[in-house]
């Protein structure tokens, strides 16, 4: 086990520890989420077979593993269930409501510290041992065989959790009542944890509210910016109870844009909205990207941040003692770092005022800050391909294919392991946002080799060549498919 503790994209902190069998999972502190479960307990185990060359059970046929103590992951060895939950106060909660959910979310938390443990070996192991190199052996995914033991034996549990999207197996058949037990050899990918939205199963009764913080809302009382936590205040998944907010894709519907055919978006975050923040285990850090905040008219006053509390984990997104300074930070930006970009340069502080409020009005896009704790590094637009200028020059553009424009405009974030951190977050995001988008694509000049280089060595290849307002530029894309999980 590499790590110790566990953070969620709520600012919750969970420390792991192990124990007899397995791990016990505490929360740091639960005055500040009393929603959430203050301890839990998993078995989590290894299923060893003796060096590859497994002894067969002559009545069943099948191979014989022995066990061992969890102690890295395998790929498709280890096997988890959960053993216990601590019961909140019934001050707090209703324990007797909802109790898959809370399974849900616990499991969730679980799931994350798993997959953020060091990646196994992804060549699958051979019956003949050595003898087979291993680039020549196949490669498999990096699977958390789920069995429906202790908590997850109630009542149809596995199948509520198959069905919220948090497990899946590989026996999609009905069964037989003489075997029932099929439907409890369940598992988690890491392919497929990385695709679930933390704000379904991640929510809070009441978030921690910081000193003072009212007073900022008098002139922006959209505002959502302060690190409150994931769901980020009374946004769309905020629950008053121990039921996950869950809304599946809109309904498809279509309309006509400028004669172009294409699907109902839906609508955008708001202006201040933090719409995605991961910690990332190598910089201890967390990766925000929120809704810059264009000034309103007679909201020119100075606002004294508070001190946050000494034990907040979340990202630290408080706005600066001088307005909000998003528009002087992109208008300093934009005419001093980008180069070799396609987006808007504007001479004056007003031009880009009228340039942002352009983009917020945009139907098809959406221009978002990219923090690294509570500094800023860059500025992005992500926008659906298929009403963009990019898809009408390229065409073949799937309903639901994201792109990204952008720039790192703190050049102490301009190396490439930071670009990388940084794009694999925004095409994470990307996936979450509607399980629909197979493909995300992101425009390069090409004469860019070193942005080009860095997008592939995270999984984006060069699709095409275009000539925007006479400039060469590059198209690269990824795709869902070979697309695995954000970099760490």
């Amino acid at each position: 086990m590499k790590y110790n503790q566990c953070f969620l994209p709520n600012g919750q902190r969970i420390n792991v520890n192990p124990s007899f069998g397995g791990f016990k999972f505490a929360v740091d502190d639960d005055s500040l989420y009393g929603s959430f479960p203050p301890g839990w307990s998993i078995s989590l185990y290894t299923e060893n077979l003796d060096e590859g060359k497994p002894s067969i059970n002559e009545d069943s046929q099948s191979p014989i593993s022995h066990d061992s103590p969890f102690t890295k992951p395998t790929l498709l060895g280890d096997v988890l269930h959960l053993s216990s939950m601590s019961t909140p106060s019934i001050n707090d909660t209703k324990p007797e409501s909802a109790v898959t959910r809370q399974v849900a979310m616990i499991l969730f938390a679980t799931f994350l510290w798993y997959f953020q443990e060091p990646a196994p070996n992804r060549h699958v192991p051979t019956s003949k041992g050595n003898d087979i190199p291993e680039i020549a052996r196949a490669t498999g995914e990096w699977r958390l065989r789920v069995k429906g033991d202790g908590l997850l034996s109630g009542k149809h549990r596995m199948q509520k959790l198959e069905r919220m999207g948090l497990i899946a197996t590989a026996d999609p058949s009905v069964g037989s009542q003489e075997n029932p037990e099929t439907f409890y050899e369940m598992f988690i990918s890491q392919r497929a944890f990385w695709q679930l939205d933390p704000s379904i199963y991640l929510f809070t009764l009441t978030p921690p509210r910081f000193p003072d913080i009212d007073e900022t809302r008098d002139y922006l009382p959209s505002l959502d910016s302060f690190g409150i936590g994931f769901p980020f205040g009374a946004g769309p998944h905020t629950s008053g109870s121990l039921m996950p907010s869950y809304y599946p894709p809109i309904p498809l519907q279509y309309i006509f844009t400028d004669g172009l055919r294409h699907p109902i978006r839906p609508r955008a975050p708001r202006q201040g909205e933090v719409f995605y923040t991961r910690f990332v285990p190598s910089r201890s850090q967390n990766l925000t990207l929120r809704i810059p905040v264009v000034p309103m008219k007679g909201s020119l006053r100075t606002y004294s941040a508070t001190e946050q509390p000494s034990n907040w984990n979340g990202p630290d997104l408080r706005l600066d003692s001088e307005l909000i300074n998003d528009l002087k930070l992109l208008h300093r930006w934009m005419n001093h770092y980008p180069t070799n970009t396609s987006l808007i340069q504007t001479d004056s502080l007003d031009a880009q005022m009228e340039n942002l409020k352009t983009c917020m009005s945009s139907k098809s896009s959406f221009p978002a800050l990219a923090y690294w704790g509570s500094t800023a590094i860059g500025y992005l637009e992500i926008f659906w391909v298929l009403e963009d200028r990019l898809g009408r020059l390229r065409g073949n553009i799937g309903d639901w294919d994201r792109g990204v424009r952008f720039f790192i405009g703190n050049n102490d974030f301009n190396d490439l392991k930071n670009l990388a951190l940084f794009l694999s977050s925004v095409v994470h995001y990307c996936w979450l946002c509607d399980q629909r988008t197979y493909s995300v694509l992101v425009e390069v000049g090409a004469d860019n080799e070193r942005f080009i280089s860095g997008l592939q060595n995270i999984g984006f290849f060069r699709e095409s060549e275009v000539y925007i307002s006479h400039e060469h530029a590059v198209v690269m894309k990824i795709k869902r498919s070979l697309w695995v999980a954000p970099i760490n």
